[in-house]
């Protein structure tokens, strides 16, 4: 007796070319099937990953885990590249902004870590916001 093989899908999880470069993602969001799996590998429990991301449902979440569990490596070779990319970018924009400050013989004010780790050197002191007080008698 032959056996037919149905392909398996997942209620939740659709891809779109226009979003997300057409990556598995959980419908009617943009958040990523890699996004979930990121969590999930940092650590992070189905209800934690809920706690995160409180606008997703717990079947949106374990659908993305189920997803993930059944195409690891794919996921898993995207999440790489995706983190390559990021900290390529982090770096670039890290190393423009101090060659700004060199070539105009300034200190950078300071730095910014993004969620991922990638620090950002700021150029520019942020603007004070003074108030002014009024004296009884003056306009």
């Amino acid at each position: 007796m032959a056996v037919a093989l149905q392909a398996k899908t997942y209620p939740h999880i659709g891809s779109d070319p226009k979003i997300a470069d057409g990556k598995p993602m959980i419908f009617g969001t943009r958040i990523t099937v890699r996004c979930i799996a990121g969590y999930y590998q940092m650590g992070l429990s189905a209800d934690e990953i809920l706690t995160t991301l409180p606008h997703l449902t717990p079947s949106q979440v374990h659908s993305a885990l189920a997803y993930y569990f059944e195409h690891q490596e794919e996921v898993d070779t995207d999440l790489a590249e995706s983190s390559e990319t990021s900290m390529q970018k982090a770096n670039k924009n890290t190393g423009e902004s101090l060659a700004y400050c060199q070539r105009n013989n300034e200190e950078p004010f300071g730095v910014f870590v993004d969620s991922l780790g990638h620090s950002t050197y700021l150029r520019n002191k942020p603007k004070k916001q003074t108030v002014e007080s009024i004296q009884p008698g003056s306009k």
